[in-house]
């Protein structure tokens, strides 16, 4: 499994996008199915979970028998778009958000365990909440 990246986003929030095409079937850097021409199948919409803390986002996304070798993530400006293959059932997942200028596309991580794809989104250190200290004078 690979992120890339090419810009910072530039939203405030994230936005589930789904008029973009995230990726035609032949665009992905998987393998066909050999048992079932997979180019042929409507691709799936996966349910994602956001959730939103102060150190960032945390998208969870349900991608049953899929394996991390078969998740592409691409990073550009501001859309982060999802494109995953289960072999076994020859479906295909998408799914695109738009993402904040807020969050640091450097230090975003993926893991995949059990078919749940759990994205961390950190977000920029000078977006984070502050405390101000008030003093008496």
């Amino acid at each position: 499994m690979q992120i890339q990246t090419t810009q910072p986003a530039s939203e405030s929030e994230v936005r589930v996008d789904e008029t973009q095409d995230v990726a035609r079937d032949d665009q992905l850097a998987m393998p066909a199915t050999p048992v079932e021409d997979i180019t042929r199948l409507s691709p799936m919409t996966p349910p994602v979970d956001i959730l939103e803390h102060e150190d960032g986002l945390v998208l969870v996304a349900d991608l049953p028998g899929v394996t991390a070798e078969n998740v592409q993530l691409d990073l550009d400006r501001q859309t982060l778009r999802l494109a995953a293959r289960d072999e076994r059932r020859a479906r295909i997942y998408r799914r695109a958000f738009v993402v904040p200028a807020t969050l640091d596309p450097d230090r975003i991580e993926a893991t995949l365990e059990r078919g749940v794809l759990r994205l961390m989104l950190p977000k920029r250190d000078e977006a984070k909440p502050r405390r101000i200290e008030v003093r008496t004078s």
